[in-house]
């Protein structure tokens, strides 16, 4: 499934979105309860904010800090800018994110990349592993989990692979809106996105179709900053739509143009992200995130471990 309402930003890393786009009539459901690579994820990150995204990302640098060359800083920072540029998370980012905030004591990061399914070989075409959805990344070739049961999903076998959905469709059903999240009805399955932040489900205008929708004005011009909110015009096939409006603030980030789209950006000055690494603080760890300092317990971070001075990559501190 693909979370078809995230919006490319300019000079923001985007992480493709995982696809499955075929055509079939029949399914079989995998699994009962949460199992498969990502069995300890319970955490639903795709319409996350920034206390959720803030502490997975942190929680994922801190276990996996030898990959972290510049710093968990950087990581960290990139998963808020992602995260406040897109209406929700894609399904791979969200279960990647969770595997970390939500893994047990103890876990390794090489269990946490097991959970992602960085791990797995790459599958010919999405499939099921228990209730997680294994499939082959459209942007390299590495392999994508998707936490289809913390979504709460099951995950189907159908004639073209795996799909993470709610249930069989009822006769005739195709798109509708449940609370604030288009279903629809795919390869015989009913499936669900939610519209995240600035969105609500809804007619496109003109074209009379269910879909994803600013909820603001209807709009057919650029983007615009109001202040640090990004008010972005979200338009439809026909080229007419409303406008999303998003709170960089929230996100501890500001508004600014690239061309025509209003971007969320890091506008703190407090600290350089990349350039002044981790610290202790007490019992703490304090790391530069969007241009200011944060500090967080590593009890949170990782239980059990506290923070020391000079254990990770250049010499910043870590929790251990």
């Amino acid at each position: 499934m693909i979370d078809r309402f995230a919006r490319r930003r300019v000079a923001l890393l985007v992480l493709s979105l995982l696809a499955v786009a075929c055509e079939g009539d029949s399914a079989s459901k995998s699994g009962g309860s949460p199992t498969g690579l990502t069995r300890w994820v319970k955490t639903d990150l795709r319409a996350a904010r920034l206390g959720e995204v803030r502490l997975a990302a942190a929680r994922l640098a801190t276990l996996c800090r030898a990959e972290a060359k510049r710093g968990i800083g950087v990581g960290v920072t990139g998963s808020i800018a992602i995260a406040a540029n897109s209406h929700t998370l894609a399904e791979a980012l969200a279960t990647r994110l969770a595997c970390a905030l939500d893994a047990p004591k103890g876990a390794t990061c090489d269990e946490v990349r097991a959970c992602a399914g960085l791990a797995s070989p790459r599958p010919e075409q999405a499939q099921c592993d228990g209730q997680t959805l294994i499939a082959p990344s459209p942007r390299d070739q590495g392999v994508a989990s998707v936490a289809c049961a913390a979504f709460g999903q099951s995950c189907f076998t159908t004639p073209v692979g795996g799909l993470c959905a709610l249930q069989p469709c009822a006769e005739g059903e195709t798109y509708g809106c449940q609370g604030g999240a288009v279903t629809a009805c795919v390869l015989g399955l009913r499936t669900s996105a939610p519209c995240g932040q600035g969105m609500t489900c809804g007619e496109q205008e003109g074209t009379r179709m269910i879909d994803c929708i600013g909820s603001g004005p209807a709009c057919s011009g650029k983007d615009r900053c109001d202040g640090d909110v990004a008010v972005l015009c979200e338009k439809g096939a026909n080229g007419a739509g409303r406008e999303a409006p998003v709170d960089c603030a929230s996100w501890g980030l500001g508004c600014a143009m690239a061309g025509e789209h209003a971007t969320c950006v890091p506008k703190a000055t407090e600290c350089a992200t990349g350039k002044d690494l981790a610290r202790c603080k007490g019992s703490s760890l304090e790391m530069c995130v969007a241009g200011k300092w944060w500090a967080v317990a590593c009890s949170s971070l990782a239980p059990g471990t506290k923070c020391e001075e000079g254990v990770g990559p250049a010499g910043e501190a870590g929790c251990q």
